[in-house]
């Protein structure tokens, strides 16, 4: 018996690893012809495949800069899915991985969470789509090498919040041509609206409105000290308060402003 475990995601030529949970599917409907004289269906058939994912990681850097707030074409950027082999005793077969790879599709980040207490962390979508709706758009290799990473990154919540969670508002939606199994088109529901809940110390505004605003995770080095920051900034944004006591909790839906993205992020470059 084999055993995988998701190592790590490439997207183009950018490798993300610290994966901390993550799922991959084929999501297959089925046609069934029943016997209406009899007691069971006669037969079966497949209507629709869908192919994709999601994973979680706490190398919001290394993340947010292959995939941020842009969704990315995985016809320009592959993504693979790597899988390292348990071999017995509890080692990793170096040379022993699977890859799923998707050569056309759509990756979104989804969001980002910042806890009270623990490492932040960002997560990603990712779906594929087929070349000419007959043809799997994701394709399994075994044997493969394992990537090499070069760093590793923790971040936690940044200066004068208690925590932060940012959904980014981007989900994926595909669509298929009549009589094709799999999708052959992949895009992000529109219209994109990212929301940002914070918590803070002490009470607050109540129906208050903002512009010109941003929040901060902040990178965790070794020995405990606080290294660099990831901005979020928004330009124009409705915010109000949504529960006071010893805490203030804050809800924000950032908005187009004419001209850049409703959160801008900074210090990935």
């Amino acid at each position: 018996m084999d055993r995988y475990l998701l190592c790590a995601v490439k997207i183009g030529t950018d490798t993300i690893s610290q994966i901390t949970s993550e799922t991959f599917s084929q999501q297959v409907t089925e046609l069934l012809a029943a016997d209406t004289v009899g007691l069971y269906n006669r037969a079966a058939a497949v209507d629709k495949i869908m192919e994709g994912g999601s994973f979680t990681t706490q190398m919001c850097k290394t993340a947010l800069a292959a995939v941020g707030t842009t969704p990315v074409n995985l016809a320009t950027s592959n993504a693979v899915f790597y899988f390292a082999k348990v071999e017995e005793g509890g080692g990793l077969v170096a040379a022993g991985a699977a890859t799923i790879t998707m050569a056309k599709g759509t990756c979104v980040w989804k969001s980002l969470s910042a806890p009270a207490d623990g490492a932040a962390s960002v997560t990603y979508e990712v779906q594929a789509i087929s070349a000419d709706g007959d043809a799997a758009g994701a394709v399994l290799a075994t044997g493969v090498a394992m990537p090499t990473i070069a760093t590793a990154e923790l971040w936690v919540v940044g200066a004068g919040l208690q925590s932060l969670e940012i959904d980014s508002g981007m989900r994926i939606k595909t669509d298929r041509q009549g009589g094709t199994v799999y999708p052959t088109l992949s895009s992000v529901q529109l219209p994109i609206q990212p929301e940002i809940r914070t918590v803070k110390s002490g009470a607050g505004a109540l129906g208050a409105s903002g512009t010109d605003d941003a929040v901060t995770i902040t990178e965790a080095t070794d020995g405990g000290g606080r290294g660099d920051d990831i901005t979020f900034t928004w330009n124009q944004a409705t915010e109000h308060v949504e529960t006071m006591g010893p805490d203030t909790s804050y809800r924000i839906l950032p908005t187009f402003d004419g001209t850049n993205v409703p959160i801008v992020i900074t210090g990935i470059a």
